[in-house]
């Protein structure tokens, strides 16, 4: 099977749940359906799968290596600062990847990949479980300076700053192609503001800052996904 012939994870980590789940990878018909079952699994079950075949220790750098291959996200980036972190200081390449390192000394067990997306939520404040959630909500997720989620036919982009301390709703050009207009819907602004969002004409979105200038709670995200799918639904 070649690594092409599946957009949505890398060879290995195919071959690995296909392994685990004793479906074919080679045959030429067995392998497409193999990428089709594994391409309509949840990216949680995938990881939760693939990190069941890591061999001991699991290291920071294997944990980072994951995310990216499962969820195609950056794990020791710039952007990605821990939550206790002050702002204000200079980022050193590999900084996140020592973090988790350090994390990892305390524990003594096999780690599942439901505790591993704990620690990645509990240190960094990304929650891979609600980013699965949103892979067909149509809402796209730019964070942590990366895409998150991202599909051609989303109708609304939130996209947070550095440290998830602000926030804004905006239409995407999928819908304002769609709709013809260019400003989010009147019901979606009544939900936002309810939550605390506030109108910007500058960007023709909704805008929160959260006052304490702290990265606003999974609580509050939450809300604002939920404010959006109500107008979706």
């Amino acid at each position: 099977m070649k690594e092409s012939e599946t957009n949505k994870y890398p060879q290995n980590v195919v071959e690995a749940v296909a392994k685990v789940l004793e479906l074919e990878v080679h045959e030429q018909q067995g392998a497409i359906g193999t990428i089709t079952k594994i391409d309509d699994m949840s990216k949680v079950n995938i990881m939760d799968i693939y990190v069941s075949t890591f061999e001991l220790p699991i290291d920071g750098k294997q944990i980072c290596q994951c995310v990216k291959e499962v969820f195609g996200i950056q794990i020791d980036s710039k952007y990605v600062l821990p939550k206790k972190r002050d702002l204000r200081t200079d980022y050193v390449c590999g900084f996140n990847v020592r973090l988790i390192d350090n994390y990892l000394k305390e524990l003594q067990n096999q780690l599942t990949g439901q505790e591993i997306r704990l620690l990645i939520n509990n240190i960094f404040g990304i929650n891979l479980d609600a980013i699965d959630s949103l892979e067909k909500t149509q809402i796209s997720l730019y964070s942590k300076g990366q895409w998150i989620v991202q599909q051609a036919s989303d109708l609304f982009v939130v996209h947070t700053g550095i440290g998830d301390i602000d926030a804004w709703v905006l239409p995407t050009d999928y819908y304002i192609e769609q709709t013809g207009l260019n400003e989010l819907p009147e019901q979606l602004q009544q939900n936002l503001s309810l939550i605390g969002y506030e109108y910007n004409s500058d960007i023709q979105g909704m805008y929160y800052c959260n006052p304490t200038g702290e990265a606003v709670e999974d609580a509050f995200k939450g809300r604002t996904m939920r404010a959006i799918l109500s107008c979706i639904d």
